[in-house]
C-alpha cells in the first residue's frame, strides 16, 4: 500500500508548484464578503483538488472522487469556499506525473498531444446556473446612480433589504449633496416621513457590530450629514459600537473617524470617543503614511489636546514637509488653527508652499489662511503682502463684498494693503451705488481704523459717496450703525452734517444710552465730542455744545467731599478695590506712616512699563522735577509724561520755575510710550485712534513725541539714554507715511 500512495503523494509535490497564488473569498456573516490574499498558510493538496475538481478530464477525476467528496466536506462546515482558477506554465507529460510504471495515473492510449488539450479552465453547468441565480450585492454608488431622490433608496430598501444597511445611508447622502440646498431640506421632510426609514435604522443598530468598521464609520458620518439628530437612539448606539470596536481602527478608519467627529456635537459618547481617538493616535502617529489623514487627525482632535500630543504631531508634519502638496501647505493653516498649536517653523514652511503657488488660489482658502493667521496671533508680511497683490492684481475677477472681506481680515491683524485699497476706492467712486448698507460700514471701519487715505482727489470723492449712500438709507438706518458711521468718519477728520444732525437727536441719544452696549455707545460719543470741539469750526463747536448737553456728565473730583459725609456702608470695601485709582492718592500715599510690608509688597509689585521712561528721564534731565508723569487732559486723553522745553527744543525748563509758565517762548512736549498695536504691521503708519490722539494734542498746544516701548526695552541704560535725547531735542517730524520701523 505504501508502495502505491507513494507516486500519488510525488505526483501532488510536483504539481503543487505550479500552483500560482490566488484569491480566496472568506464568508462573512450575513454573505458580506471581502478579498482576501493568501500567501504561505495554505495546504496546496486543498488547492490542488479543488483545482482539479474544476479543470481535470474525467478518467483523472474518477480516480479522486473519493477525496474530493471528503475535501468538499470538509470546506462546507467550515463555511469557507474557495474559487482557485490556476494555469499551468508547462505540459504535463505522464513520465512527470508518475515514477511508477506499473501504476500510470493516465492510460498507456493517451499521448503526449492529448494530453496539451486538457482545458485547466472548464466551468460545470452547476457552476453557470450557480452564478446566474445569486444575487448581485448593490453598492452605494449603483444606488445612488438608480436613484434620483432619498425616497427612490428607501422604496429600494423596502422592496428587497440586502446587507449591509450602510450603502442605503451612504447612497441617500450621495444623492443629497449633488441637489440644492432648498430641495435637500425638502428631501430630508420626505426621508424622516417614509415608513421604510424606521425599518432602515433598526437594520442599521443590528448590523452595526458585525459589518466592517470603515463601514460603520461611513454610516455615521453620513446619518449626522443627513441631518439625523445626534440624541436620537440610533446615533448613539453606533456612537457605543464605535467606542467598543475602535481597537479596529486603521489609516483609513483614523481618518474617517476624524471626519465624523467633526460634525458632532459634544456629548458623553463623543468626549469619550474623541478621548480614545486621541489615545490611538498617540499610538500610532509614526505609521500614519498619508498627510492627508495626518492633517484630518491633527484637526479632529481638538483644542484642549495635551500639549505632549499637540508636540509629537508637529514633529511628524515636520518630518513630512517634503510629500507636502499644495493643498496640504494651504490647508495646514486652518489645521492649526483648529487644533490651537502655534508652530512658527512650520506655518513659515507653509506660508513659502502658498506663496510660491499664490495664483489661482481660492477665496474660501484666503479667507482660511487669514482667519487662521488671525486666530494663531502669527503675522506675516511677506505672506499678507502676497495675497493683497494677488488679489490687487486681479481685482476685476472679484466680487466687491469679497474685496470687503478680506480687507476685513487684515484690518484684524494689522495689516494696511495701499495698492488694493487704492482698488477699492477707485472702484467705489466710479460706481458708487455697488455698495450695500453692509459693505458701506464694513469700508469705512476698515479706512478708519488703517488710517489710510489715497493719493489725490479721490479721498473727497470717496468719502462724499459713502454719505450720499447713507443718506439715501438715513431713516433705515439703526441708531446703532448711524453711530458707527459718524464715528469713523470722526477718525477720518471728516465730519457730514445730515448724519451728525440725525444722530444728535435728542430721541437717538436716549436710545444709545439705553441700549445692551452703553459704554461702548458713551465712548464713541465723547469721541465724536472731542473731534467737534478740537477739529472743526465754529458751527461744528456749537453742535459740540449741543452733543455735550445730553451726554452724561463724567465723574468729578468734589464728588469725595458727598463720599466722605455719607455713612459707611457692608459694600464700600469692594468698592474701594474696585475704583479705578486717582492722582491724588499719591499724595495721601506719602502722607501715610510707612508699614513693614510695605517693602515686601514693592519687590513683589510688577513693574509697570514706563518706569524705565521714567528713570531714563531722570538721568537725561538731571532730575525728576523737569518733568511731570501721567498727566490727565480734557475729552479723556492721557499723556505718560509731559516736559516744558523753549520753542526751538533745545532747553527744558523745571515745573518749579514759576517764570516759565509766563514764558511766551515756551512749548509743551507730550512723551506717549507706545507698543507696536498702535502702527500698522511693520511700519511707523499710525492707525486711526493714534493718528487721531496725535491730531487732537496738537490741537491742544503739544508737541507729541512716541517712545517706542518695544525697542527701549532691548537697549542698555547708557543707549536708552541716548535713544530718548534724539527724540527729544531732535527737530523731525512725526512719520506719517509708511516707513519700516
Amino acid at each position: 500500500m505504501n508502495n502505491k500512495a507513494h507516486p500519488l503523494l510525488w505526483n501532488i509535490r510536483q504539481l503543487s508548484t505550479l500552483l500560482p497564488r490566488s484569491r480566496v473569498l472568506r464568508m462573512y456573516p450575513l454573505g458580506f464578503c471581502r478579498p482576501q490574499v493568501v500567501h504561505s498558510k495554505w495546504n496546496p493538496r486543498i488547492r490542488l483538488l479543488n483545482g482539479f475538481n474544476e479543470g481535470l478530464q474525467p478518467s483523472v477525476r474518477y480516480l479522486f472522487r473519493d477525496i474530493l467528496k471528503s475535501v468538499d466536506g470538509c470546506i462546507e462546515t467550515k463555511g469557507i469556499s474557495h474559487a482557485a482558477v490556476f494555469k499551468l506554465d508547462r505540459v504535463l507529460y505522464p513520465r512527470r506525473l508518475s515514477s511508477n510504471s506499473e501504476h500510470p495515473l493516465v492510460s498507456d492510449g493517451t499521448s503526449d498531444h492529448d494530453l496539451m488539450k486538457i482545458n485547466f479552465h472548464h466551468t460545470s453547468s452547476e457552476d453557470v446556473l450557480t452564478k446566474k441565480m445569486r444575487p448581485i450585492p448593490m453598492t452605494h454608488k449603483k444606488l445612488a446612480q438608480e436613484c434620483n431622490s432619498l425616497s427612490d433608496v428607501l422604496d429600494a430598501f423596502s422592496k428587497a433589504p440586502t446587507f449591509p444597511s450602510s450603502s442605503y445611508f451612504l447612497a441617500m447622502w450621495t444623492i443629497a449633496k449633488r441637489i440644492s440646498e432648498d430641495k435637500r431640506r425638502f428631501e430630508r421632510q420626505l426621508m424622516f416621513g417614509h415608513p421604510a426609514f424606521h425599518q432602515l435604522c433598526e437594520h442599521m443598530m443590528r448590523e452595526g457590530k458585525i459589518m466592517h468598521y470603515d463601514s460603520l464609520l461611513f454610516s455615521l458620518n453620513a446619518i449626522v450629514k443627513l441631518g439625523v439628530p445626534q440624541n436620537t437612539l440610533m446615533v448613539q448606539t453606533l456612537l457605543r459600537i464605535i467606542q467598543e470596536r475602535i481597537n479596529e481602527c486603521d489609516e483609513r478608519c483614523l481618518s474617517i473617524l476624524s471626519t465624523a467627529l467633526e460634525s458632532l456635537k459634544p456629548c458623553m459618547n463623543v468626549t469619550a470617543l474623541r478621548a480614545g481617538l486621541r489615545i490611538l493616535v498617540d499610538q500610532q502617529v509614526w505609521k500614519i503614511k498619508h498627510v492627508f489623514t495626518l492633517q484630518t487627525v491633527m484637526k479632529c482632535i481638538g483644542k484642549d489636546t495635551p500639549l505632549a500630543l499637540k508636540k509629537k504631531l508637529e514633529m511628524k508634519a515636520l518630518k513630512e514637509l517634503d510629500r507636502f502638496s499644495v493643498l496640504n501647505g494651504q490647508h495646514m493653516f486652518a489645521v492649526l488653527a483648529a487644533m490651537d498649536h502655534r508652530s512658527v517653523v512650520l506655518l513659515h514652511e507653509c506660508s513659502k508652499v502658498v506663496i510660491d503657488n499664490i495664483h489661482g488660489c481660492p477665496f474660501k482658502v484666503l479667507i482660511s489662511i487669514l482667519q487662521s493667521c488671525k486666530d494663531l496671533r502669527y503675522q506675516n508680511e511677506d505672506l499678507f503682502k502676497s495675497i493683497a497683490d494677488y488679489v490687487a492684481t486681479t481685482f476685476e475677477i472679484w466680487k466687491l463684498k469679497q474685496v470687503i472681506f478680506l480687507l476685513i481680515l487684515f484690518e484684524n491683524l494689522g495689516f494696511r494693503p495701499p495698492e488694493l485699497m487704492d482698488k477699492l476706492v477707485e472702484k467705489v467712486v466710479k460706481e458708487p451705488g455697488s455698495l450695500n448698507m453692509k459693505n458701506i460700514a464694513s469700508a469705512l471701519h476698515v479706512y478708519s481704523s488703517l488710517n489710510h487715505f489715497h493719493k489725490g482727489h479721490n479721498r473727497e470723492r470717496f468719502l462724499e459717496a459713502m454719505v450720499n449712500a447713507l443718506t439715501v438709507r438715513l431713516h433705515h438706518i439703526s441708531s446703532e450703525n448711524l453711530l458707527d458711521a459718524v464715528y469713523s468718519f470722526c477718525l477720518m477728520n471728516y465730519f457730514p452734517l445730515a448724519l451728525i444732525n440725525q444722530l444728535i437727536r435728542k430721541s437717538i441719544i436716549n436710545e444709545l444710552l439705553t441700549s445692551d452696549d452703553t459704554e461702548k455707545n458713551i465712548h464713541k460719543l465723547r469721541v465724536l465730542n472731542a473731534c467737534l470741539k478740537l477739529d472743526e469750526n465754529a458751527y461744528y463747536k456749537a453742535m459740540h455744545m449741543q452733543l455735550s448737553q445730553l451726554l452724561p456728565s463724567p465723574s468729578h473730583p468734589n464728588d469725595k467731599v458727598a463720599e466722605v459725609l455719607r455713612p459707611s456702608h457692608p459694600n464700600d470695601k469692594v468698592a474701594e478695590v474696585l475704583r479705578p485709582p486717582h492722582p491724588n492718592d499719591k499724595v495721601a500715599e506719602v502722607l501715610r506712616p510707612p508699614h513693614p510690608n510695605d517693602k515686601v509688597a514693592e519687590v513683589l509689585r510688577p513693574p509697570h512699563p514706563n518706569d524705565k521712561v521714567a528713570e531714563v528721564l531722570s538721568n537725561l534731565l538731571e532730575g525728576e522735577e523737569y518733568f511731570t508723569r501721567d498727566v490727565q487732559l480734557p475729552h479723556d486723553y492721557h499723556i505718560d509724561f509731559e516736559i516744558r522745553m523753549d520753542n526751538n527744543r533745545t532747553q527744558v525748563f523745571s515745573f518749579s520755575d514759576t517764570d516759565a509758565d509766563s514764558a511766551t517762548n515756551m512749548q509743551r512736549v507730550a512723551l506717549l510710550c507706545v507698543p507696536k498695536s498702535v502702527y500698522c504691521l511693520n511700519s511707523s503708519h499710525p492707525r486711526g485712534l493714534m493718528a487721531m490722539k496725535i491730531r487732537h494734542l496738537n490741537a491742544m498746544g503739544f508737541h507729541v513725541i512716541l517712545i517706542h516701548i518695544w525697542e527701549l526695552r532691548k537697549l542698555r541704560m547708557e543707549d536708552a539714554i541716548a535713544f530718548v535725547r534724539t527724540k527729544i531735542y531732535s527737530n523731525e517730524a512725526l512719520p506719517t507715511t509708511d516707513a519700516t520701523v
